[in-house]
């Protein structure tokens, strides 16, 4: 099975906040972010296609150097067939943990993989309260900003109740405004 990258890095110390990670970064975003950083990659200019294996081979000549198999963007959901084929090799074949950092545009995609993960970030890109004023957007944000606000307010009373922060909002301050930046969560099997 082929995917389409931008490249790996075989050992990161900035990708998984406070972990040693293996990251891979998928082509292609459906969002037209103004400010963003990987313009190239998420607009399919640059890149290669690869074998799934090929990342697998690769990712295991440094497994027992990281704490995480990593998977960021682009939007890695955007390719889910090869997204849940790396996921599942990694899984049954390592004792790695899993992580993916999305824009969490795609929750039927997030819903299928998300037994596999063990660390999730999730970039939101303007605050929930105005996603309109900010959205530049290829994708309908009505979907996604009725769907998304559901999911994250469930992580978010996750972490509430598991004593992690007093209140929602004590959540959104520490976050900031514009960004809710790797908050790790640990599924229990709920669906998005």
């Amino acid at each position: 099975m082929k995917v389409r990258i931008g490249g790996w890095r075989e050992v990161s110390l900035v990708d998984v906040l406070e972990s040693i990670s293996f990251t891979v970064w998928f082509s292609y975003c459906n969002f037209n972010c103004p400010w963003c950083s990987n313009i190239s990659l998420a607009r399919n200019i640059t890149g290669k296609t690869v074998e799934v294996n090929d990342i697998i081979k690769a990712f295991s000549t440094s497994k027992d150097l990281v704490e995480y198999f990593h998977v960021t963007g682009g939007e890695p959901t955007l390719q889910p067939a090869p997204l849940l084929k790396i996921f599942q090799e990694i899984k049954n074949n390592f004792s790695t943990l899993i992580s993916l950092d999305t824009n969490g545009s795609n929750p039927h995609i997030l819903y299928n993989i998300l037994e596999l993960i063990d660390h999730l970030a999730i970039d939101i890109k303007a605050p929930l309260s105005n996603i309109h004023k900010f959205n530049k957007s290829r994708i309908s944000m009505k979907k996604v900003s009725v769907r998304l606000p559901k999911y994250l307010i469930n992580i978010l009373d996750e972490l509430v109740e598991a004593g992690e922060f007093s209140s929602k909002a004590d959540i959104l301050r520490e976050a900031s405004v514009t960004l809710l930046s790797q908050v790790k969560i640990k599924k229990r099997g709920e669906q998005l």
